[in-house]
């Protein structure tokens, strides 16, 4: 029995002509899907308060406060606070400042703490032998504050006897958060 090879080539080529048609009909197939939706994303948001007191006998009876204390928030390009600068005018050996920063998350997503390299510094450079921070004890989870929740720091500051009389000093508190799922762990 003889093969005849010119049908089978034939058949072959249009069967593989047929496939390769419904293949590429197959490929281009496609259909669309329309979704109509509203996206909300979560807010960040944190109040900060702050509050420092000089000790009772820093005023004398007779001259009033001997050491002054002012302070104001530092701002960054969005107005949200990222930090305090607190400046002591006349301040004396062994003048100890107490403080409470509290730092509330009024947003909708939990605030990260993002540097914690940020600590106190302390102006003018000269100043630096005199201060010590005895204390700057966190309250609450500073690492991750959800949304409610507050956390900050009691601090003192302690004026040394190397202290000038008569001196200002300017001590920065900085403390630097982010949107959490920013933050690597």
């Amino acid at each position: 029995m003889k093969m005849d090879t010119k049908k089978i080539a034939a058949t072959f080529a249009v069967l593989m002509l047929a496939l390769g048609i419904a293949g590429y009909a197959y490929a281009h197939w496609s259909d669309t899907l329309w979704l109509k939706g509203t996206v909300t994303t979560g807010k960040f948001g944190l109040q900060w308060t702050f509050d420092a007191t000089l000790p009772s006998e820093n005023t004398k009876p007779v001259y009033g406060p001997v050491a002054n204390l002012t302070w104001k928030f530092v701002d960054d390009a969005n107005g949200i606070h990222k930090g305090i600068v607190i400046t002591l005018d006349n301040v004396y050996p062994c003048l100890n400042v107490t403080g409470h920063i509290d730092i509330k998350n009024i947003g909708t997503i939990p605030a990260g703490y993002v540097d914690s390299e940020s600590n106190m510094t302390v102006n003018p450079d000269s100043a630096k032998e005199w201060v010590d921070i005895y204390e700057a004890t966190p309250f609450g989870d500073i690492t991750q504050i959800e949304p409610g929740e507050d956390a900050g720091y009691n601090f003192i500051i302690h004026f040394n006897e190397a202290t000038l009389q008569g001196a200002t000093a300017t001590v920065e508190i900085n403390l630097v958060f982010w949107n959490w799922n920013e933050i690597t762990p």
